[in-house]
């Protein structure tokens, strides 16, 4: 994710530090802004701010607005979607364990309607392809991990890796 990277400033100059700064602190003006003036609002030169867009591994300026817009209306969409949840800081264990299931169901739901028949098509053609998947998994994750394998196993009728 953009905003994840931007905060992150891996290998980013001082100057390129200073542009995400900006985007982070103005993510609502930025999509809006031109190259030549995120360079002068940020303090920056415009090549600042095109090369940051490449090292975000993104074509330019353009691609990175609407990566910055998408990533913005999800976080907004999760942050409504929270703010109808009761837990807060106050919450007790009961108040958590009572949520839980709903954001595992809100998450599947989610998750079913950004795939598309295309998508699941092309994830099973690179599936089948495989000549190993590995699943790894610790904890409760492992208990899922082991599961996923068995049902792989069972629909493929090939032994995966734990």
């Amino acid at each position: 994710m953009i905003m994840e990277k931007l905060k992150e400033e891996a290998g980013f100059t001082n100057h390129e530090k200073e542009v995400a700064h900006y985007i982070l602190n103005h993510m609502d003006q930025v999509p809006e802004m031109s190259t030549s003036e995120l360079a002068r609002a940020s303090f920056t030169s415009k090549a600042t701010v095109v090369r940051l867009c490449k090292k975000l591994d993104l074509s330019g300026y353009q691609q990175f607005k609407l990566k910055l817009v998408e990533e913005i209306n999800q976080k907004k969409r999760l942050d409504q979607m929270l703010a109808n949840e009761p837990i807060t800081d106050k919450s007790s264990y009961a108040d958590i364990i009572n949520v839980l299931p709903s954001l595992y169901d809100k998450a599947v739901t989610n998750t079913r309607l950004s795939l598309d028949k295309n998508s699941i098509n092309r994830i099973n053609q690179v599936l089948q392809r495989a000549e190993c998947i590995d699943i790894y998994g610790t904890g409760i994750s492992y208990i899922l991990a082991q599961s996923a394998a068995f049902k792989f196993a069972t629909l493929g009728g090939r032994m995966f890796g734990l």
